[in-house]
Protein backbone atom coordinates (compact mmCIF):
# COMPACT_ATOMS: atom_id res chain seq x y z
CA UNK A 1 0.00 0.00 0.00
CA UNK A 2 1.39 3.43 -0.93
CA UNK A 3 0.98 6.22 1.60
CA UNK A 4 1.16 9.81 0.47
CA UNK A 5 0.99 12.86 2.69
CA UNK A 6 -2.57 13.52 1.53
CA UNK A 7 -3.61 9.94 2.35
CA UNK A 8 -2.10 10.19 5.80
CA UNK A 9 -3.82 13.52 6.45
CA UNK A 10 -7.18 12.01 5.51
CA UNK A 11 -6.71 9.02 7.80
CA UNK A 12 -4.80 10.69 10.63
CA UNK A 13 -5.50 14.35 11.30
CA UNK A 14 -3.58 14.48 14.58
CA UNK A 15 -0.75 16.98 14.83
CA UNK A 16 2.46 15.26 15.81
CA UNK A 17 5.07 16.74 18.08
CA UNK A 18 8.48 15.14 17.73
CA UNK A 19 10.46 14.76 20.91
CA UNK A 20 13.87 16.43 20.75
CA UNK A 21 16.83 14.11 20.26
CA UNK A 22 19.60 14.60 22.79
CA UNK A 23 22.85 15.99 21.43
CA UNK A 24 25.32 13.26 20.56
CA UNK A 25 28.81 13.35 19.18
CA UNK A 26 27.40 12.47 15.75
CA UNK A 27 24.73 15.17 16.02
CA UNK A 28 27.33 17.75 17.06
CA UNK A 29 29.56 16.77 14.17
CA UNK A 30 26.57 16.92 11.84
CA UNK A 31 25.79 20.49 12.98
CA UNK A 32 29.43 21.62 12.71
CA UNK A 33 29.77 20.28 9.18
CA UNK A 34 26.40 21.81 8.23
CA UNK A 35 25.50 18.82 6.07
CA UNK A 36 22.87 19.46 3.45
CA UNK A 37 19.69 17.44 3.98
CA UNK A 38 18.35 18.27 0.54
CA UNK A 39 20.52 15.69 -1.26
CA UNK A 40 18.30 13.21 -3.04
CA UNK A 41 18.89 10.10 -0.99
CA UNK A 42 16.04 8.07 -2.42
CA UNK A 43 17.06 7.25 -6.00
CA UNK A 44 14.33 4.81 -7.07
CA UNK A 45 11.45 6.61 -5.40
CA UNK A 46 10.19 3.76 -3.20
CA UNK A 47 10.99 2.82 0.37
CA UNK A 48 9.33 -0.15 2.09
CA UNK A 49 8.29 -0.12 5.74
CA UNK A 50 7.55 -3.36 7.52
CA UNK A 51 5.34 -1.99 10.27
CA UNK A 52 2.32 0.20 10.76
CA UNK A 53 1.43 3.79 9.98
CA UNK A 54 1.38 5.80 13.19
CA UNK A 55 2.25 9.25 14.46
CA UNK A 56 5.87 8.06 14.59
CA UNK A 57 5.94 7.52 10.83
CA UNK A 58 4.84 11.09 10.01
CA UNK A 59 8.40 12.38 9.80
CA UNK A 60 9.34 9.53 7.46
CA UNK A 61 6.36 10.17 5.17
CA UNK A 62 7.04 13.91 5.08
CA UNK A 63 10.74 13.47 4.39
CA UNK A 64 10.12 10.92 1.65
CA UNK A 65 7.59 13.29 0.04
CA UNK A 66 10.33 15.93 -0.07
CA UNK A 67 12.52 13.31 -1.72
CA UNK A 68 9.71 12.65 -4.23
CA UNK A 69 9.48 9.11 -2.94
CA UNK A 70 6.67 6.85 -1.82
CA UNK A 71 6.40 4.65 1.22
CA UNK A 72 5.24 1.08 0.63
CA UNK A 73 3.82 -0.25 3.90
CA UNK A 74 3.21 -3.88 4.78
CA UNK A 75 2.97 -6.02 7.87
CA UNK A 76 5.29 -8.93 8.37
CA UNK A 77 2.46 -11.45 8.42
CA UNK A 78 1.15 -10.30 5.03
CA UNK A 79 4.32 -10.35 2.95
CA UNK A 80 6.04 -13.37 1.52
CA UNK A 81 9.77 -13.35 0.91
CA UNK A 82 8.92 -14.21 -2.71
CA UNK A 83 7.17 -10.84 -3.10
CA UNK A 84 10.14 -9.09 -1.58
CA UNK A 85 12.64 -10.82 -3.85
CA UNK A 86 10.47 -10.03 -6.89
CA UNK A 87 10.14 -6.31 -6.09
CA UNK A 88 13.36 -5.54 -4.19
CA UNK A 89 14.98 -4.00 -7.27
CA UNK A 90 12.32 -1.27 -7.22
CA UNK A 91 13.11 -0.30 -3.62
CA UNK A 92 15.76 2.06 -2.34
CA UNK A 93 15.60 0.67 1.13
CA UNK A 94 13.69 -1.45 3.64
CA UNK A 95 12.72 0.05 7.00
CA UNK A 96 11.91 -2.54 9.67
CA UNK A 97 9.88 -1.30 12.64
CA UNK A 98 11.01 -3.53 15.49
CA UNK A 99 8.25 -2.18 17.74
CA UNK A 100 5.63 -3.94 15.57
CA UNK A 101 7.17 -7.31 16.38
CA UNK A 102 6.92 -9.33 19.59
CA UNK A 103 10.52 -8.55 20.57
CA UNK A 104 13.76 -7.12 19.25
CA UNK A 105 15.17 -10.59 18.66
CA UNK A 106 12.37 -11.42 16.25
CA UNK A 107 12.97 -8.13 14.42
CA UNK A 108 16.65 -9.00 14.03
CA UNK A 109 15.70 -12.49 12.78
CA UNK A 110 13.38 -10.87 10.21
CA UNK A 111 16.22 -8.57 9.07
CA UNK A 112 18.45 -11.65 8.70
CA UNK A 113 15.76 -13.34 6.57
CA UNK A 114 15.60 -10.27 4.34
CA UNK A 115 19.39 -10.12 4.15
CA UNK A 116 19.59 -13.77 3.05
CA UNK A 117 16.73 -13.45 0.53
CA UNK A 118 17.75 -10.07 -0.92
CA UNK A 119 21.35 -9.23 -0.02
CA UNK A 120 21.34 -6.19 -2.34
CA UNK A 121 18.57 -4.45 -0.37
CA UNK A 122 19.63 -1.85 2.20
CA UNK A 123 17.96 -2.30 5.62
CA UNK A 124 17.38 0.17 8.46
CA UNK A 125 16.04 -1.21 11.74
CA UNK A 126 14.00 1.27 13.80
CA UNK A 127 13.16 0.65 17.46
CA UNK A 128 12.24 2.58 20.56
CA UNK A 129 14.08 -0.06 22.60
CA UNK A 130 17.60 0.80 21.44
CA UNK A 131 19.57 3.28 23.53
CA UNK A 132 20.64 5.44 20.60
CA UNK A 133 20.93 5.36 16.83
CA UNK A 134 23.75 3.23 15.46
CA UNK A 135 25.04 4.44 12.11
CA UNK A 136 28.11 2.22 12.16
CA UNK A 137 28.42 -1.04 10.27
CA UNK A 138 28.67 -3.02 13.52
CA UNK A 139 25.34 -4.76 12.89
CA UNK A 140 25.83 -5.22 9.14
CA UNK A 141 25.03 -8.92 9.24
CA UNK A 142 21.40 -7.95 9.98
CA UNK A 143 21.00 -4.31 8.96
CA UNK A 144 22.88 -1.31 7.59
CA UNK A 145 21.86 1.19 10.28
CA UNK A 146 19.70 1.35 13.40
CA UNK A 147 17.52 4.35 14.27
CA UNK A 148 15.55 5.13 17.41
CA UNK A 149 11.87 6.09 17.48
CA UNK A 150 10.85 8.86 17.17
CA UNK A 151 12.96 9.42 14.07
CA UNK A 152 13.93 13.00 13.29
CA UNK A 153 14.59 14.23 9.76
CA UNK A 154 18.25 14.69 10.67
CA UNK A 155 18.68 11.08 11.74
CA UNK A 156 16.56 9.80 8.88
CA UNK A 157 18.88 11.52 6.42
CA UNK A 158 21.96 10.31 8.29
CA UNK A 159 20.46 6.82 8.44
CA UNK A 160 19.93 6.72 4.67
CA UNK A 161 23.50 7.89 4.07
CA UNK A 162 24.92 5.44 6.61
CA UNK A 163 22.86 2.59 5.16
CA UNK A 164 24.21 3.33 1.69
CA UNK A 165 27.83 3.43 2.88
CA UNK A 166 27.53 0.51 5.30
CA UNK A 167 25.76 -1.58 2.70
CA UNK A 168 28.65 -1.07 0.30
CA UNK A 169 30.97 -2.38 3.04
CA UNK A 170 28.64 -5.33 3.65
CA UNK A 171 28.57 -6.22 -0.04
CA UNK A 172 32.38 -5.93 -0.31
CA UNK A 173 32.89 -8.20 2.72
CA UNK A 174 30.28 -10.63 1.34
CA UNK A 175 32.06 -10.78 -2.02
CA UNK A 176 35.40 -11.29 -0.28
CA UNK A 177 33.95 -14.12 1.83
CA UNK A 178 32.53 -15.75 -1.30
CA UNK A 179 35.83 -15.29 -3.15
CA UNK A 180 34.26 -13.04 -5.79
CA UNK A 181 36.39 -10.24 -7.23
Amino acid sequence: MYISREDRNRTNSKNVATAPVSATLLGDLYEKLDLNLSDKLSQKGKVALCGEISSCTDSIIDWLAEQKSKLVVFQRETVAMGWLTDYAEELDLMLVDADCMPDLGEAVDFCLQIRRAVPDLKIILISSKVREPDLSCERMVACDATLKWPVTVKYLSLGFRAARENHASFMASRKAALGVC
